[in-house]
């Protein structure tokens, strides 16, 4: 079978993480794994695990979402998927407004995602009309049942997400050569307790509430070393300035965290850390950075 996912870029996060996993099962199982996307610094680990990559437009919610309606219909005209699975709302427009134009004999199978409890809206409704919903928790099928029709019920399938048990143990612990490089980028990380904060910057990651909690750590003369790990989503440049500039200009903040953007060795950095911290600001679908 060909299966292709549509995501809107292959950035850090939950999304594009899952879509690699199911693409590097999917090869490994003998069938064609196509992943669509404007780009990102995850390209290389699709082409990795043996999926295609196919770059385009599908990320921009603007007059430029017409000319990939249209480039995206030819491409599936070509290819002639057996399914088409979009993991976000606006990729999931496309595919759906293209799908229902087909003929019905020539629809490849069409999945939906809810990957997380969107705003209530028109615009977020199209997560419901696949002919098969994946949803990432009951939390996200109770939100999914709650708010939008879902004809036929059965259509919907939990599919939690997970780790892998044999990369993330309790027992893990780099190798010695990551150790020599880290410790020697950051050697205070083995003189005083370190802390690590993953995740995207965004809103929903409670950045704000680590503020309070290293101004509290540190009027007790503690000496401690935080690490906010995690890429800048580029649909909220904004409120990563905004946090980056809070920490900056704060002479408690800027001694005892550090921004290291999107990291690939965020297995080693937490087996090395302390305590690793989850801080959401608001309930999510599913979160990983527990498990």
């Amino acid at each position: 079978m060909k299966i292709v996912q549509v995501v809107p870029r292959l950035e850090s996060g939950g999304v594009e993480r899952g879509a690699i996993e199911v693409a590097s099962s999917l090869v490994a199982a003998g069938h064609e794994a196509v992943l669509i996307s404007q780009g990102g610094q995850l390209v290389d680990e699709v082409e990795r695990v043996g999926a295609r990559h196919v770059l385009m437009s599908v990320a921009d919610k603007s007059i430029k979402a017409l000319g990939a309606l249209r480039t995206l219909k030819r491409w599936l005209e070509s290819e002639r998927p057996d399914v088409i699975h979009p993991r976000s709302r606006l990729p999931a427009w496309l595919c759906w407004r293209i799908w229902k134009s087909m003929p019905v004999e020539r629809r490849p199978g069409l999945v939906t995602s809810v990957h997380g409890l969107h705003s209530v809206n028109r615009y977020s409704s199209v997560i419901s009309r696949g002919e098969r919903v994946e949803v990432v928790s009951r939390t996200a099928r109770q939100y999914l049942e709650d708010h939008y029709v879902v004809d036929p019920r059965d259509k919907v399938r939990v599919i939690h997400r997970g780790i892998d048990p044999n990369a993330y143990f309790p027992e893990y612990r780099p190798d010695q050569a990551w150790l020599d490089t880290w410790y020697r980028q950051w050697s205070s990380t083995s003189r005083v307790p370190t802390l690590v904060l993953p995740g995207r910057l965004t809103r929903l990651k409670g950045h704000e509430a680590l503020f309070p909690l290293v101004r509290l750590l540190a009027r007790t003369g503690r000496d401690i070393r935080v690490l906010v790990i995690g890429g800048v989503d580029p649909k909220r440049r904004r409120y990563a300035r905004e946090i980056q500039s809070t920490v900056r200009n704060d002479p408690v903040l800027s001694k005892h965290i550090v921004f290291l953007g999107h990291r690939s060795d965020l297995r080693d950095i937490m087996s090395v850390a302390d305590i690793v911290l989850s801080l959401s600001s608001r309930p999510e679908s599913f979160g990983r950075t527990v498990l």
